[in-house]
């Protein structure tokens, strides 16, 4: 899907998850998406997502990027088992966030744009990848600064229109 997703600069796109039969497909839960596709992906973490979520890719000036939106309702919970995941997640995520095979450092924290955020480097200092809370019910996991970004730039001009 990355491959094929003919995204103009800037823009982004979603992907739907569905299960059942052509009759009654329905929508994947967010923690059914995380159970499928991750194996030590911390039930803490699964168990404290709200159903509905939102992956994709977005295309910024020099590639197309993958992207995740995560709906939480127990903070602390999602939080504390992020952190539990750090050494695991690159693993357990490439299948759908990146093929990145390289040597990896530890996670470090950044502030971009007033938002804490925690970045997993390369051994040439290259970003793989991102996540961070745009508030204490939306967590963001991605590839570059670009797409986090703009992920973030979308929330907040949607919670400034309601």
């Amino acid at each position: 899907e990355r491959t094929q997703a003919k995204l103009e600069e800037g823009q982004i796109s979603e992907l739907y998850f569905i299960k059942g039969n052509q009759d009654e497909p329905f929508l994947i839960t967010a923690e059914e998406f995380l159970s499928l596709s991750t194996t030590r992906s911390p039930e803490a973490v699964r168990r404290s997502l709200l159903t509905n979520f939102m992956f994709g890719f977005h295309r910024n000036s020099i590639s197309t990027e993958p992207y995740l939106v995560l709906k939480t309702e127990f903070f602390q919970n999602t939080f504390t088992g992020m952190l539990k995941w750090e050494p695991e997640i690159l693993a357990d995520t490439k299948v759908w966030l990146s093929s990145e095979t390289s040597e990896t450092k530890i996670f470090e924290d950044k502030v971009l744009k007033n938002k804490d955020i925690r970045i997993l480097r390369d051994t040439n200092q290259k970003i793989i990848l991102i996540y961070g809370f745009l508030d204490k019910e939306t967590l963001v996991i991605t590839t570059n600064e670009d797409t986090f970004l703009e992920i973030m730039d979308r929330f907040e001009k949607q919670t400034y229109v309601r």
